[in-house]
């Protein structure tokens, strides 16, 4: 069922390409318009997350029944497990943003000279900061392979 509704994608993004384009094009909105980015990345963002619904639940009975319900009782009060509190999001999420922003600042090639024009010691403690990131919020627990989880 997932490399189904994957092809699925694959097949109505392409067969809906030229209606997608006239419809921006409409709105004024051209390939490198950062508003159809957005649009873009997030009906990608939103397909991405129904696909993991179905490749998720036991059977298509269950994905049927999350889908149907999926806008009935939000309790944002519940999002918390004992390793993760709702308190904790403004960190993920901000972890989120700085990432999206360097991924932004290196498509256009803004990082390498920013980082070439940094004097040594500044340039360094910047990687160090990085590298110390990366240690503190790793993971260092033994655990099982992502895809064996489901």
């Amino acid at each position: 069922v997932w490399g189904l509704l994957n092809g699925f994608y694959l097949v109505a993004g392409i067969a809906t390409k030229g209606l997608r384009d006239r419809f921006f094009s409409v709105l004024g909105l051209h390939e490198e318009t950062v508003p159809r980015q957005i649009i873009m990345i997030g009906s990608t963002f939103v397909l991405t997350c129904l696909a993991w619904i179905v490749f998720r639940a036991n059977n298509l009975a269950d994905a049927w029944h999350v889908f149907t319900h999926l806008a009935c009782d939000w309790d944002f009060s519940q999002i918390k497990t004992e390793q993760f509190l709702l308190r904790q999001m403004p960190a993920p999420v901000g972890g989120i943003l700085v990432l999206e922003m360097g991924q932004w600042l290196h498509r256009r090639g803004l990082v390498q000279p920013f980082l070439a024009r940094l004097p040594l010691v500044p340039r360094w403690a910047l990687y160090t900061f990085f590298v110390i990131t990366i240690l503190m919020f790793g993971v260092y627990q033994k655990a099982q392979f992502i895809y064996f989880q489901f």
